[in-house]
């Protein structure tokens, strides 16, 4: 499987090496850019077009990066709102825990009571048949 992922790269390597080769005078031709705006000209020295690919491209990623990094932090900013409301609610729950754990300790029956139910002879509600 390594061997076949090796000869995928070669050829993408290849193929990117001929694109070049055979489109070299378009990527040597100099050429300059100009800004025009109200109040300002600006005209940068000639620059080659391969050149100006490459600012372009490297441009392009750092722009791609800028997002997702901006997505990132975004999701990181509401995943600690997320656990803060969670911590939140697990200190509520050991508060409520302990207050049962209070009013069971107060509410123990100091006497025990025995149904008349069970015993019918013990005179209860009803007659026996």
């Amino acid at each position: 499987m390594k061997k076949i992922l090796y000869i995928i790269w070669v050829a993408v390597v290849l193929m990117i090496g001929l694109l070049f080769i055979q489109n070299q005078s378009l990527y040597l031709t100099k050429q300059s850019l100009n800004l025009n705006m109200l109040l300002i000209d600006i005209t940068l020295p000639p620059i080659s077009n391969g050149v100006i690919l490459l600012i372009f491209f490297f441009g392009g990623i750092l722009l791609s990066a800028a997002g997702s990094m901006m997505g990132r932090l975004k999701t990181r900013k509401a995943l600690k709102r997320c656990k803060a409301t969670g911590d939140g609610y697990i200190d509520k729950i050991g508060v409520l825990k302990n207050q049962l754990d209070e009013m069971k300790s107060h509410s123990t029956p100091k006497t025990t009571f025995k149904s008349s139910l069970m015993n019918p002879a013990a005179g209860g509600d009803h007659a026996p048949a």
